[in-house]
This record gives structure tokens, sequence and C-alpha cells, in this order.
């Protein structure tokens, strides 16, 4: 997906995605987007990905790639 020349913006959308458990339209409300729009980039996802982004195993992929890519980017810890 970040080989796409807008792949840090749907990784950021699709984080926000994944992140909540509110509806399509308070989603899309959220993230001040049309409904529309909203598809539009899960569409455009699925195109570069060839699957749904939803699809259970795509969706734990994409999650936990993203998540783990925050988590090796933080500071360390310090004791």
């Amino acid at each position: 997906v970040l080989a796409n020349e807008r792949g840090a913006e749907l990784l950021t959308f699709l984080e926000r995605v994944y992140d909540s458990s509110s509806s399509v339209s308070d989603l899309a409300e959220e993230l001040h987007v049309h409904r529309t729009t909203f598809y539009a980039r899960l569409r455009r996802v699925a195109s570069i990905i060839d699957c749904s982004p939803l699809c259970a195993t795509a969706r734990l992929d994409l999650h936990l790639s993203m998540k783990s890519s925050r988590w090796g980017a933080r500071e360390p810890f310090r004791s």
C-alpha cells in the first residue's frame, strides 16, 4: 500500500477504520468525508492489495502491520 502515491494517506484512513467500532456513516463524519468517498477509498485499497481490506484476514494482517510499524518507531523505554 505504501508504494502507492497516496499510500500513507490510505494507511492512515485504514488505521482509523480498524481502530473504530463506529458505523460507516459515523466514521465518514469523523473523517470529514462523504460516505461515497469512504467507500471509494476502501475500493482503492482493495485494488492495491487485490482483496477487500474488510476481509478478516486482510484486516488482521494490515492492522497488525500498522501497529507493529508504530511500535517499532517508538522511543525505547528508559529505566
